[in-house]
């Protein structure tokens, strides 16, 4: 369900809605947007707990949000479990994954899940997936209205362009990242399906029919160069030949020959531009030119305040759109928070100085993709610090990072109190 529907905040307020998602970052960004809207929400990290707290006594649930994949008890095995009891079988269920195999999906129906988000999940998604959880007419009233609308009008459709081998790729861990690169290829004409690390794109590529690939060089349990091995080993053994374009936050001499050497086709910089994304994609992908958006800007004109973060910046990189922008800071504070706060100081205190590195890395390359700059050049340092085993020198950028946390939660307040 991607078409955005009308409902009355009155209807939203209250509700009691259940969030299960091992992620502590989405579990946050999942509570911060409902919350927004006055609901009562409770978040878990685990099927035990969400079926413990759903079969104590006196206790009511207006829609349940499950994440798909999780350790111990995956989404569908909790869906499961709650129909199977009387007590919790009517309880509306959104499922939310980051890789959206047809399989997943039919199972999914199946239970009676009643929509399927694809993650990352943007705020007007949730709140309409909820809406429509609760009241059925406005799920019907949205189906009509996307009957109606002309081919143009929407943001093109995942399903339609894999059967017509139209659809991208995106292989990226990073939330805030995965966020930028999707809005820029909607804008360009594009749809995409993004997963999360090189196993999940070996899945998507099993299942479906991908025109390109977009291929971030650094993620967990499967990076990037070893993926497009694996790709290009059954190539060799199928025929066929996808483009494979590698995405990397290191400017570093030898980089594109590393990528190139792995099997990949092209390259390109963190941060991404939708001028980047057009002129890989023309090359790869030669098709009509498709229309952009009047915003689309650089980072001319932009002078340098020595602040951490600039919201001009971030506009000259994103657009002017205020509800995009305000998603995007939503994403990144919480990430940010997590990491500053909490991760980058517990890997410090316990001397893991290469999780600390990868973590500084992590973050250096969602703010570059937003426009933090600053947050970015100092990320660098703790990198460099981190491989170093700088203990002082650590700290104190990590005391500026601190502070370059609340530069950003500033200019959010800054954003809404100009948007209201």
């Amino acid at each position: 369900m991607e078409q955005d529907i009308s409902v009355d905040d009155e209807k939203l307020r209250g509700l009691k809605v259940l969030v299960v998602d091992d992620d502590e970052v989405a579990r946050e960004i999942f509570s911060h947007y409902l919350r927004a809207r006055q609901m009562d929400v409770v978040a878990l990290e685990c099927g035990a707990e969400a079926l413990e707290y759903v079969q104590a006594p006196d206790t009511h649930v207006d829609v349940a949000i499950i994440d798909r994949r999780m350790p111990h008890m995956d989404g569908l095995e909790l869906v499961r479990k709650l129909k199977a009891s009387p007590e919790t079988a009517k309880i509306p269920v959104v499922l939310c994954t980051a890789f959206d195999a047809p399989k997943a999906r039919s199972e999914a129906a199946e239970l009676g899940v009643i929509d399927v988000l694809h993650k990352p999940v943007c705020m007007s998604h949730l709140l309409d997936a909820v809406a429509c959880a609760m009241y059925p007419e406005l799920r019907h009233e949205t189906m009509r209205k996307e009957d109606d609308v002309s081919e143009d009008a929407v943001r093109p459709d995942v399903l339609e362009a894999m059967k017509q081998g139209a659809l991208l790729l995106l292989v990226e861990d990073n939330a805030v990242n995965q966020h930028v690169a999707q809005m820029h290829l909607h804008k360009l004409g594009y749809a995409v399906h993004v997963v999360a690390n090189g196993q999940e794109a070996l899945q998507a590529l099993e299942f479906g029919k991908y025109a390109l690939v977009f291929m971030d060089c650094q993620m967990p349990i499967m990076d990037g160069f070893e993926a497009t091995r694996q790709i290009r080993r059954l190539e060799r053994e199928r025929g066929g030949h996808i483009p494979i374009i590698a995405m990397t936050a290191n400017a570093m001499k030898g980089d594109r020959e590393r990528c190139m050497r792995a099997g990949m086709d092209d390259y390109l910089s963190k941060p991404i531009s939708r001028d980047d994304l057009r002129r890989i994609l023309d090359k790869w992908l030669p098709r009509e030119a498709s229309e952009a958006s009047a915003n689309e800007g650089g980072d001319a004109g932009v002078k340098d305040t020595g602040s951490m973060f600039q919201l001009d910046r971030m506009r000259g990189l994103l657009g002017d759109d205020p509800d995009v922008l305000l998603e995007l800071l939503d994403i990144f504070c919480v990430s940010m928070r997590s990491l500053v706060a909490e991760r980058m100081p517990q890997a410090l205190d316990g001397g893991a100085f290469e999780e600390l590195r990868e973590l500084a890395h992590e973050l250096k390359g969602a703010a570059s993709s937003i426009g933090g700059t600053g947050i970015a050049a100092v990320c660098a340092e703790v990198e460099t610090q981190a491989a170093q085993g700088d203990v002082e020198g650590l700290r104190a950028n990590l005391e500026r990072l601190r502070t370059a946390l609340q530069e950003v939660e500033q200019t959010r307040k800054t954003l809404i109190e100009e948007a209201s």
